[in-house]
């Protein structure tokens, strides 16, 4: 994992000096993103799951615009809203029926975004008649839910811990679910 990592910043690293090198960074937008994050056997495997757990949603997203916003932001960000944001950056209004926010507003304003919840998972044919099989996960600021069909299936885990607290915290299942 550290030697993709140390790849993925040195690749990147010469993108960025081309373009220092030919001046194009003075009028280049640059996104940059993953499609997933990995686990790393914090629940027993390696790699993508079946479940969407916090170490694969929490991925990098960077935005560089030149005299652009300059900072972190806590807004939730879907997939959907990397279309919109660059459809924005070109200046093209997105089109009404897209569910994706365009993020540069969202930047420049440094709030947390038009997002409360975050939702990752497969489609609810995924549950194959086992209402005990989580299949989808919801995100807040503080928690995220693994849901199933069965509430009491459901798990719940608070950002940097694999302990499922569903039994302690019913009132927070129960909002998320």
């Amino acid at each position: 994992y550290a030697a993709k990592v140390t790849w993925v910043d040195h690749g990147f690293g010469e993108i960025l000096a081309a373009l220092a090198a030919t001046g194009l960074d003075r009028n280049t937008a640059i996104v940059f993103t993953a499609d997933h994050g990995t686990n790393l056997g914090e629940r027993g495997g390696f790699g993508k799951t079946q479940i969407v757990n916090e170490q694969e949603a929490h991925v990098p997203l960077m935005i560089h615009l030149p005299g652009g916003p300059v900072g972190r932001s806590a807004a939730f960000v879907q997939p959907q809203d990397i279309s919109a944001t660059v459809l924005g950056i070109a200046g093209v209004a997105k089109p009404e029926a897209w569910v994706g926010h365009d993020l540069l507003p969202v930047a420049a304003s440094a709030g947390d975004g038009p997002r409360d919840l975050a939702l990752a998972g497969h489609a609810v044919v995924s549950w194959r008649d086992d209402p005990g099989q989580a299949f989808f996960s919801v995100f807040d600021r503080e928690w995220y839910l693994n849901l199933a069909a069965d509430p009491a299936a459901c798990r719940l885990y608070r950002y940097g811990s694999v302990e499922d607290v569903a039994a302690a915290h019913p009132d927070v299942v129960g909002r998320l679910r």
